[in-house]
């Protein structure tokens, strides 16, 4: 697997320019970053959760929350009062699935209520933890298959 492989899809960058452009000022939370914060910041202000020093590329149109691993997910105290009090959406793409994902879960009080994109649905962890984020939230899920076998889900977007 190249970086690359690591990146969102095309098809999620997509996505996301579509619903942003709209917007004023968008502002976007992802989880991990590498290289696809670059290519988010062409689009927004990006704001990025990172457990890996060596992700950490700071950069105009870029923070970066330092959160090492603790108990199976990103140190919530590292992450408290640093996240904007605005911002439109919550790229989930971190950290690594050795990791795993679904430690978010126990840890929706930090984010605000926002539309999420989780990346990496075709495997079934994140799958699970797409259909658990839409449930607590309430909300829809759509899950977007690509014809590289690849998905990503999007959740509480608007139509």
């Amino acid at each position: 697997m190249t970086a690359s492989d690591w990146m969102l899809p095309e098809e999620a960058f997509a996505f996301l320019r579509a619903r942003l452009l709209p917007v004023m000022n968008p502002t976007v939370v992802e989880l991990g970053s590498g290289e696809g914060t670059l290519r988010l910041r062409q689009m927004a202000h990006v704001v990025s959760i990172e457990h890996d020093e060596a992700y950490l590329r700071a950069g105009p149109g870029a923070h970066f929350i330092h959160a090492p691993i603790e108990r199976g997910w990103y140190s919530s105290a590292a992450i408290r009062g640093k996240l904007p009090d605005r911002y439109d959406c919550l790229v989930v793409d971190g950290p690594p699935g050795v990791i795993g994902r679904a430690g978010l879960l126990e840890h929706l009080d930090l984010f605000l209520p926002v539309p999420l994109l989780v990346d990496d649905v075709h495997r079934s962890a994140e799958r699970e933890l797409a259909i658990a984020l839409a449930r607590r939230r309430g909300t829809g899920l759509s899950v977007h298959y690509l014809a590289s076998g690849r998905a990503f889900a999007t959740i509480g977007w608007p139509p």
